[in-house]
């Protein structure tokens, strides 16, 4: 594979503007919000592996990342980690950088060099797969109205062909870079600084796929005003799944028991939208029940290790931008509820913000909209909505939805809960 030289300055700009221009504002405000406080603390390196500008990020830098992101969420974009527990020097540590790399790498059949002059070239060095690198690929696709279903996959890059090399980027690097190399050989590996190891980028398609291509059409469906909120809302229950998986296999605690007791909270409610909340700390997971307490309009449902806050809020207390429920500084129904939990809970455990996407699915299925694959998560939580008392309506008999009397919604009785 030849390496070409770096594009001019002027062409990474054009880059830039066009993705900015297709972004908009609220394109770089969902990657800037996503970049400063969406990773979760134990993934430090995805944004960095996407782009590390050395000086500030800017508005054209974050669209870029954004675009980046929609690769990503979308299964375009695949990426692979290797952990190495060390970031590189800087550029006058080349040697060092390489020396390092060697011993590290030496399990992996991974060759990397790192070029010892770099001058003027198009990258910082190479690298060889020798067999393949485990990559893993995350997509969704809209089922229903409000329901995204994500999918999951893992896949390997390589083994490559002995001539055949992979660009290498280490440290600083603008994101429109990377888009550029994804452009021209399909994958890029990067090593970033203060990151605990190496990523691998690659596209779906590799060196076939045509980026060109899929921004025009991207370009072509910008005016339906549907592309930018639909990546907006992947992204965020992107990142509420994550989450999830982390701090179940931290806290030894099960997905299941998260599905029901989240589940119970939308039964027992029943009114749209609710502010929502699961707070995991591994205790008490010897439990068999869940317990329900309710307090005025708030309702705490706790066992196995988990518990799961949520507020039943008219429309007008909604908390619209799904990018606060990660904040403690707002004054919607999501930030006084956070500050609240904190209080209660004090810095044990991890908190999970559950995104209004997530809980008007599981209202969705409260009010009857279900498929086969709800019905274990349905069944459990009408389980533990019985075994505490509540009264779920015709659910109990037969299944099938509520009628629309024993729905609630923006009149609905404010004691409703446990009726």
């Amino acid at each position: 594979m030849n390496m070409a030289e770096r594009p001019p300055v002027s062409e990474h700009r054009k880059i830039g503007r066009k993705m900015a221009a297709l972004a908009g504002t609220m394109g770089s405000e969902i990657a800037k919000s996503f970049r400063q406080s969406g990773i979760p603390a134990y993934d430090k390196g995805f944004i960095s592996a996407l782009g590390q500008p050395f000086g500030r990020w800017d508005s054209e830098a974050d669209a870029v990342l954004w675009y980046l992101l929609r690769l990503f969420i979308t299964g375009d974009l695949l990426l692979g980690h290797i952990p190495l527990d060390a970031g590189p020097g800087r550029d006058k540590e080349r040697r060092r950088n390489q020396e390092l790399l060697d011993e590290l790498l030496s399990p992996h059949d991974i060759l990397l060099c790192v070029d010892q002059e770099q001058q003027g070239a198009g990258y910082d060095g190479h690298v060889h797969l020798h067999k393949g690198w485990k990559v893993e690929r995350i997509w969704f696709h809209i089922e229903k109205q409000d329901k995204l279903r994500f999918q999951y996959d893992l896949e390997a890059v390589g083994p490559l062909a002995e001539d055949e090399i992979l660009p290498l980027e280490i440290g600083y690097t603008d994101p429109t870079r990377t888009f550029t190399h994804l452009s021209e050989y399909g994958a890029v590996v990067r090593w970033p600084y203060d990151s605990d190891g190496l990523y691998l980028l690659v596209l779906r398609e590799g060196r076939e796929a045509d980026l060109q291509a899929v921004f025009e059409k991207d370009w072509k469906s910008m005016p339906k005003g549907t592309h930018v909120p639909t990546i907006h809302t992947a992204l965020m229950l992107w990142l509420y799944k994550v989450q999830v998986n982390h701090y179940t296999q931290v806290h030894d605690v099960e997905i299941d028991d998260i599905n029901v007791a989240t589940m119970a909270a939308a039964l027992a409610v029943l009114r749209v939208p609710i502010a929502m909340f699961i707070h995991v700390t591994g205790e008490d997971i010897e439990s068999p029940d869940i317990r329900i307490l309710t307090e005025d309009r708030w309702m705490k449902i706790t066992g196995r290790g988990i518990t799961v806050y949520a507020k039943n809020v008219s429309q007008e207390e909604d908390c619209v931008e799904p990018w606060t429920l990660i904040t403690q500084d707002s004054s919607m129904p999501y930030g006084r509820l956070r500050t609240r939990i904190e209080i209660e809970v004090g810095s044990n455990g991890a908190m999970i913000a559950v995104p209004p996407q997530r809980v008007t699915e599981l209202l969705r299925i409260a009010n009857g909209s279900y498929s086969v694959e709800d019905m274990p998560m349905l069944l459990g939580a009408m389980d533990a909505l019985e075994t505490n008392g509540i009264g779920i309506g015709t659910y109990a008999n037969s299944g099938k939805s509520q009628r629309s009397s024993n729905k609630s919604g923006p009149g609905a009785n404010e004691d409703s809960v446990g009726q």
